[in-house]
Order: structure tokens, then C-alpha cells, then sequence
């Protein structure tokens, strides 16, 4: 994600520069001249986040679809479960009715998923993604990457009765942002989006995530009370795999951890699983919010958890 990021700085200034000379593009889509967006889908190709529907054609008007839009934000902002320990490899249909194991996209939207990204057993590939739901995606991923002090004042927006209950948060917060932008006053939040403004809003995004520091704490960061207690909670994936959360419970920063470090299957019926905890780094400064760290790996249903901390 580092080199990523490092990458985006370049590519900013890439983009700064070229609107300033009056360069033509040196990129191949021949459908973007004198679109909004053409420096930032320009830049996002030289990323490698998007891709043209062939060598020369991006179809900025088309439509995007849930599948392409979830995998765009996974890419985009470098999401992953690097954290995850998976007793068996996580396949689509645990989590989806209606998505192919061995679909292109399926990689992509399990990631979504163990980042709390809301897509639902009923998730639909193919299906054309609103506005509002793209907003809703697209937040979720940037709060992956920390908090942010943002203003507290309400926007009003024109066609707000449109907008679904549970988007309008997203969709606020995203215009403080300055990553969603509204047109007349109004967001469209039941138009399908474009791939052009798909593109823009990411990139948008990006740069937020990149030029925006996470809250910074005040005061020293509080030290755990003796006795940490872990909890575990299984829920079962399905018949054979079970999904076990190990908690910290409610912390006062981020800086307190949990990662799961191995997993002794040697007696019989069991599954011991060794867990190691991480304090707050005395000399950094914390966002004072409330968080639970939480590690998360999948064992057999048929047998039965413990834990073991490591020292």
C-alpha cells in the first residue's frame, strides 16, 4: 500500500503538469478527450487500478456494474486480509448465493466482505450499481484507512428524498470530502454510475486518503489494565468451517492489537489457537476513538477452540 501511495504521488504530479503544458495525452483511450475525468482515468490506468473495455476504448458513459465497482474500490485503495488466518481457502459461495467461485471478481469481493464493505448473501454480479451504493462502498473502503476530523454541519442536498436512509451518512461525509461532487445541488443517488465518474470518485478518494492524516490522539496513550480479557465468538460459515473472532473488547485508541500467530491442531478434537496482544506505542500519538481489536480465522466445526497467549 506505501509504494502504492508513493506511486500517487507521481502520478499527481503527472497530471498537475500535464494540464498546466497543454501535453497530449499519452495514453491510448480514444473516448475521453474533453471528459471531466480524463486526467484521473488517465492516471488511474497508468496505476493499473483501471483498463480500458478494449486497447483503445474506456466507455466513460457506460454503466458500471457491482461486481466491476467493488473490484475497483479493492484495488484502488489496496484493501486485503493480510490479517486473516483461513483454515481452508475462503471460496465465494460462503458468503454469496449468486457469485461464481471461480469468477474473475470473486478474489475481490471476499476482501470486501472482511472489510465490512455491506454486499449481502444476495449480491448481484451483473446488476448496474447506483450512485448511493457506490458512496456506500467507496466510504466504507476510505474509513478502512482511519478516521477523520470532518465538519459537523449538515449538506443539503437538492434531491435528498431520493437517497436511501442508510446512504445519506456516506454520501455527506464523501462531499466533505471532496471526494463525491454535487451537480446543481442534487446527487442522482438512484442514477446507475458511470465509469468516468466511478473513476473520478476513486481517484478523488486516493489523493483524500493520501493528503488526509488520520486524527491524531491527545495526550499519552493509555496503557491496558492488567488482565486483558479475550473473548472468542464462532459463528459458523458453513456446515464444515466455523468463523472464530478473537476480541479485545473496547479500547480507547488503535493502538492496542490482536493477531492470531499459529494454530496447534496436535490433540485430538481440538484446535489451539495462539494469539499475541500489542500495546500502544508510547511515542506515537493515537485517534482517541473507541475500537475493538479483533483478530479473525477459520477452523473445522468439528472441533473444539482454545486459546493459548503467546508471551
Amino acid at each position: 500500500m506505501k509504494k502504492q501511495m508513493k506511486k500517487w504521488s507521481a502520478l499527481f504530479v503527472l497530471v498537475i503538469v500535464l494540464g498546466l503544458t497543454g501535453a497530449q495525452s499519452v495514453f491510448a483511450f480514444t473516448d475521453i478527450q474533453n471528459d471531466p475525468a480524463q486526467a484521473k482515468i488517465e492516471a488511474l490506468n497508468e496505476a493499473g487500478i483501471v483498463s480500458g473495455v478494449d486497447d483503445t476504448t474506456f466507455a466513460p458513459r457506460s454503466q458500471m456494474t457491482y461486481a466491476q465497482a467493488v473490484h475497483l474500490i479493492v484495488k484502488g485503495l489496496g484493501l486485503n486480509i493480510d490479517n486473516i488466518r483461513f483454515i481452508k481457502k475462503p471460496e465465494a459461495s460462503d458468503y454469496f448465493d449468486h457469485v461464481a467461485n471461480d469468477a474473475w471478481y470473486a478474489p475481490s469481493l471476499i476482501i470486501a466482505v472482511h472489510n465490512d464493505l455491506p454486499l449481502g448473501r444476495d449480491f448481484d454480479p451483473n446488476a448496474a450499481i447506483t450512485r448511493e451504493q457506490f458512496a456506500m462502498y467507496l466510504y466504507k473502503a476510505v474509513l478502512t484507512k482511519g478516521s477523520y476530523a470532518l465538519n459537523k454541519m449538515y449538506i443539503i442536498i437538492g434531491d435528498e428524498a431520493d437517497v436511501s436512509p442508510d446512504a445519506m451518512n456516506a454520501i455527506q461525509d464523501l462531499v466533505k470530502m471532496n471526494i463525491v461532487q454535487l451537480e446543481d445541488g442534487k446527487f442522482r443517488p438512484q442514477a446507475a454510475i458511470t465509469r468516468s465518474e466511478a473513476a473520478a470518485q476513486l481517484y478523488d478518494a486516493i489523493k483524500f486518503v493520501e493528503t488526509h492524516k488520520a486524527l491524531p490522539g491527545e495526550g499519552a496513550a493509555e496503557q491496558p489494565a492488567a488482565g486483558d480479557e479475550v473473548t472468542v465468538i464462532t459463528t459458523p460459515i458453513n456446515d464444515a468451517v466455523n468463523e472464530v473472532v478473537l476480541s479485545r473488547g473496547m479500547k480507547p485508541n488503535p493502538g492496542y492489537g490482536i493477531a492470531v500467530t499459529s494454530i496447534d491442531f496436535s490433540a485430538p478434537g481440538e484446535a489451539i489457537v495462539h494469539y499475541r496482544l500489542s500495546e500502544p506505542d508510547p511515542d506515537k500519538m493515537y485517534a482517541q476513538v473507541i475500537t475493538e481489536p479483533q483478530a479473525t480465522t477459520y477452523i473445522a466445526s468439528a472441533l473444539k477452540v482454545k486459546l493459548q497467549q503467546d508471551q
